[in-house]
């Protein structure tokens, strides 16, 4: 009369309807907290600091939860892609524990937001047994992961945190707004978290006991605190290496001369392989690149074919006419029976990372006058993009990123981990992140690492998902969207060089 056992069925229609749910609330949510920012800039234009600070705690907060979110739609995503697995099974597969104790675990703690995960948990739970989802729910099993507690169990932020927010929303909409002095003066404490979250957060207060002021910099973190969501890196007054003028921006008389930089000191790291910083040079806002005190950065297209293999003419057609000195493409479809090797520019230094199945893939073309050489960075396997560092201080990362993808977090990490490592040896590189990002949350890169999408119009139907992330915005043109290459929707994306005094 009564089944003891799941219902797979409706398993699946709820890890659907999860799915989408989430995608939902996550875009949602990620819309308003843009919207916050604003109304956060009127308060500081107005002098109410206070309800600004309160306004900017709510967002850190949000912050959490869309990334919780994004997560658990990750784990929906993998258990439904084995979902016949699923059926088959007797006891729980080690491959998928993570994923079905999360699950169980974080049901109720969303199910107000998505009502589905409930159902799921229930399912989940007959299918694996009582005590077993008892133990999840209670946080008795150790494979639950530790990034979801984490941004489930949303601390206070810390006033240094909370400040960095204030002075770049202050920044972005011209406000002006003088950070607390105190609070600033323990920004390297506030700074670990942006680097790894397993830095310690108790710091030592030379000067903590001097003078009768009530409050204490000495900041104890709560228990199980981890860190907080990492935000903008503040712009230093870095001197980038030796000037090179970009061969798309020397006259056309002049002959395009090969970039030389000085030699790299020897390092222990891979990121030896990179030009180091010069000293510091007279006081400039920022100095990145410069030649004859204007800053110069390469041109790089964008695009997204849908197969570079069926359309490589159409495509070399359009490089020749346009002349940029990147080219970055998602979607390449490069394989053993069409491979790379086959589909090299005149002039160019190809790079690429290519799917081991069917489509997917990116590729980065780079000048060869520019001395382009790939950044080798261990990451996950099933993770598409490429790093390419060119002479004048530059580092290109091309990415493609499938819609649905369950590699998305994992991606996100790969990008801030290498943007925040590169950053630590050698501070001056100016970044470049371009691709296909279709759902990726581009938006929290920009946030975390202080970059800037430069592209703002739609160049997929409706949807603007080819995108350029950069830290030097003020040095490019606004994009220029050119027609579709092949039978793709995807539009070119055309970014271009601008000279501007510095000083």
């Amino acid at each position: 009369m009564f089944s003891s056992g799941p219902n797979y069925t409706k398993l699946k229609t709820n890890l659907r309807l999860s799915i989408n749910r989430l995608k939902l609330l996550e875009k949602k949510k990620t819309e308003l907290a843009q919207k916050a920012r604003k109304e956060i800039a009127d308060y500081l234009s107005t002098g109410k600091t206070e309800r600004a600070k309160i306004r900017v705690e709510h967002i850190i907060r949000e912050d959490y939860l869309v990334e919780a979110m994004e997560v658990t739609e990750m784990y929906c995503d993998l258990l439904l892609a084995r979902y016949g697995l699923i059926q088959q099974m007797k006891d729980l597969d080690e491959g998928l524990a993570e994923a079905v104790s999360s699950l169980i675990w974080a049901a109720p703690r969303l199910q107000t937001d998505v009502a589905e995960l409930k159902v799921i948990a229930d399912q989940l739970t007959l299918k694996f047994g009582k005590p077993y989802g008892q133990a999840c729910r209670e946080q008795q099993v150790t494979t639950i992961s530790e990034r979801l507690i984490h941004k489930l169990n949303v601390q206070a932020p810390p006033k240094v945190l909370v400040e960095k927010y204030l002075i770049e929303i202050a920044k972005n909409y011209n406000v002006e707004y003088e950070p607390d002095p105190q609070v600033m003066r323990e920004e390297e404490w506030g700074k670990e978290p942006l680097i790894s979250l397993d830095e310690k957060n108790n710091f030592d207060n030379d000067g903590a006991g001097a003078g009768g002021g009530g409050s204490g910099v000495n900041i104890a973190p709560a228990a199980g605190f981890i860190g907080y969501p990492p935000q903008p890196m503040p712009q230093q007054p870095f001197v980038y290496p030796t000037p090179v003028l970009f061969p798309s921006q020397m006259p056309h008389e002049a002959p395009a001369l090969p970039a030389k930089l000085p030699p790299p000191e020897p390092q222990s790291s891979w990121v030896s392989s990179l030009s180091p910083a010069s000293p510091l040079q007279p006081s400039c806002e920022d100095s990145r690149i410069l030649v004859g005190g204007k800053m110069q950065v390469p041109s790089l297209l964008l695009t997204n074919p849908q197969s570079l293999t069926n359309c490589f003419e159409e495509f070399k057609e359009v490089v020749t006419c346009h002349n940029p000195d990147i080219v970055v493409v998602s979607e390449t479809w490069f394989s053993e029976t069409r491979p790379a090797a086959q589909h090299n520019l005149a002039g160019y230094k190809l790079f690429h990372d290519d799917r081991e199945g069917r489509g997917g893939g990116v590729a980065v073309y780079a000048r060869q006058s520019l001395n382009p050489r790939e950044v080798q960075l261990k990451a996950p396997p099933e993770l598409e993009c490429v790093w390419v560092a060119v002479d004048g201080g530059m580092m290109v990362c091309g990415l493609y990123h499938a819609p649905r993808a369950p590699t998305g977090p994992a991606l996100m990490d790969q990008i801030v981990n290498c943007v925040v490592d590169i950053r630590s040896h050698n501070p001056s590189m100016v970044f470049a992140v371009a691709g296909d990002f279709n759902n990726l949350p581009h938006n929290r890169l920009c946030a975390c690492l202080n970059l800037t999408n430069l592209v703002q119009e739609p160049t997929h139907l409706n949807s603007t998902i080819d995108l350029v992330l950069t830290d030097a915005a003020g040095a490019f043109e606004r994009p220029r969207l050119l027609p579709p290459i092949g039978r793709s929707h995807h539009s070119c994306v055309l970014v271009t060089p601008k000279t501007y005094q510095v000083c």
